[in-house]
């Protein structure tokens, strides 16, 4: 994790765990812009996933935390803002293949963390997902953030996934 993470780990309040609920986002961007294009021609390894499931188990069993969520990206949209830093890139299908990959990896290696602080996974897919496992257009005014319709849902998954 970067080191400005890891300077939290210095903040006495953060250190007890009491009353903080650690949620880690593996972005949607890193799907999009960095995941997607390399599956596509054969060139990626998920095992990085796995090792930022490690870091994150042991970045929060080092504040003395007893659990962490760590949230899957959201899905994929076809109708995505191409921004000249972070471009779509990939097809659509590869898209969809990265966060499949993706999701599923993040959800194994979380349920396999064990000792120290209990990882779980949340996992917005089914709710911000149309059939075909794209983000729905009514969630979304840029294609990969939520917009206020989007953050509804998800404040109530987060809610829910919280009691």
């Amino acid at each position: 994790l970067p080191p400005a993470m890891r300077r939290l780990t210095r903040i006495p309040w953060l250190r007890t765990g009491r009353g903080v609920a650690w949620f880690f986002v593996f972005g949607e961007i890193d799907v999009r812009c960095h995941l997607a294009p390399r599956m596509e021609n054969g060139r990626e390894d998920l095992a990085f996933v796995t090792t930022y499931i490690e870091r994150v188990h042991a970045f929060v069993g080092g504040l003395g935390a007893t659990a962490a969520t760590v949230v899957v990206p959201v899905p994929p949209s076809v109708d995505v803002l191409d921004h000249e830093a972070f471009p779509v890139a990939g097809s659509v299908q590869a898209r969809l293949a990265a966060h499949r990959a993706v999701r599923e990896q993040l959800i194994a290696a979380a349920a396999l963390s064990r000792g120290g602080p209990f990882l779980r996974t949340l996992d917005l897919t089914e709710a911000l997902a149309d059939p075909a496992g794209l983000m729905r257009p009514e969630f979304t005014d840029d294609g990969c953030h939520t917009n206020d319709a989007g953050r509804i849902v998800v404040r109530r998954e987060v809610a829910a996934h919280l009691h």
